[in-house]
């Protein structure tokens, strides 16, 4: 699945603490409508913060959608 003009950037939420896992909090913004979609992932599984990328951007391809059919 390939939206184009999609922007990723990602925050760390472990502000204070060691360095391990993968607390972090990710956006994804289609830059020509500003829609955007923010999820955030825990856990030290690529493997599921893959699924949850996924999702999150079938979620904008859709918001996207019915933004562009107004």
């Amino acid at each position: 699945m390939q939206i184009p003009d999609v922007k990723i950037s990602g925050r760390d939420l472990r502000v204070g603490m060691g360095i391990g896992g993968y607390d972090m909090e990710w956006t994804a913004e289609h830059m020509p409508s500003g829609c955007k979609v923010i999820w955030q992932s825990h856990g030290a599984y690529p493997e599921s913060q893959h699924k949850l990328r996924d999702r999150a951007l079938m979620a904008l391809e859709l918001m996207v959608e019915i933004y562009d059919a107004d």
